[in-house]
């Protein structure tokens, strides 16, 4: 897919970035009722390429968490 898109070299796809930062944000906030996630959306910005580092910065404000 890098390739495809114009990239010398591999790509982390956005789908796995996307399941990275679910679990992340599942591990801090719903691993004792699973079912308290309810849904999630992003934005993909920018490339990553694989070995790169992924911060997760997120928070609670009320019901909800933002990432």
């Amino acid at each position: 897919m890098g390739e495809m898109a114009g990239f010398d070299k591999p790509i982390l796809h956005g789908l796995c970035t996307f399941g990275i930062t679910a679990r992340a944000i599942f591990q801090a906030f719903h691993k004792e009722d699973p079912n308290l996630m309810k849904s999630i959306s992003a934005r993909m910005t920018s490339h990553v390429f694989p070995g790169e580092t992924l911060v997760v910065e997120k928070w609670r404000e009320g019901n909800t968490v933002v990432f």
